[in-house]
């Protein structure tokens, strides 16, 4: 699935295309998001990962950590 997408947003018409016309600067922006998702982690780790919440079962508690049976 992940080449798949990549493949659609390569295409002529697709994000990458895109993000070149308009100039973006894709190595800075790589670094904006690497940046991110270490602030994400360490606040994880400070407070813990919210319990999931479903919405679409009744009756289930599920917790961190367990798997969730299809």
């Amino acid at each position: 699935m992940i080449k798949h997408h990549v493949k659609e947003e390569e295409q002529r018409d697709g994000m990458f295309s895109q993000a070149r016309k308009g100039d973006v600067d894709m190595d800075a922006l790589g670094e904006q998001l690497l940046e991110r998702k270490a602030e994400l982690l360490a606040e994880f780790k400070r407070s813990g990962v919210p319990a999931p919440q479903t919405r679409s079962m009744s009756g289930a508690k599920l917790r961190r950590g367990e798997p969730v049976d299809a």
